[in-house]
């Protein structure tokens, strides 16, 4: 099905509602399998000799966004710095590997809490 997803996607003249129908689809698929085929097909760069077409690689970040599938988000950021990755799927790759990124821990209460914009400031907290 994820396969069969991918395809769709990556079909250009596909209509924009179809497409976004496809994405909300692929989206949708949590399973190992589908990590394993989104993985494989980012490792698919675009050839003009050989006649190979780009991965959406828009629709795999959305979809990343949604599972937060960190092995994905790692394939996702290589792509960062290809060439053929086009300007606008950098905010979309971007958004998905912090989507997939474990959640920051506040260092004075060692959870996830409103203070932890506190944290982020350069000088360290001390310890009572």
């Amino acid at each position: 099905m994820t396969a069969d997803l991918l395809k769709v996607v990556q079909t250009p003249t596909l209509a924009a509602p179809a497409r976004k129908k496809a994405e909300q689809a692929l989206a949708a698929r949590r399973d190992d399998d589908s990590a394993d085929l989104l993985v494989e097909a980012l490792k698919q760069r675009a050839d003009y000799v050989e006649d190979t077409q780009p991965t959406a690689v828009v629709a795999i970040a959305r979809a990343t966004m949604t599972t937060r599938s960190r092995p994905v988000a790692v394939a996702l950021a290589e792509h960062l710095r290809r060439p053929e990755t086009v300007p606008e799927a950098i905010i979309e790759i971007s958004q998905a590997v912090q989507a997939a990124a474990p959640p920051m821990r506040c260092r004075r209460c060692a959870t996830s809490c409103a203070c932890i914009a506190a944290t982020r400031s350069t000088t360290p907290i001390r310890r009572r």
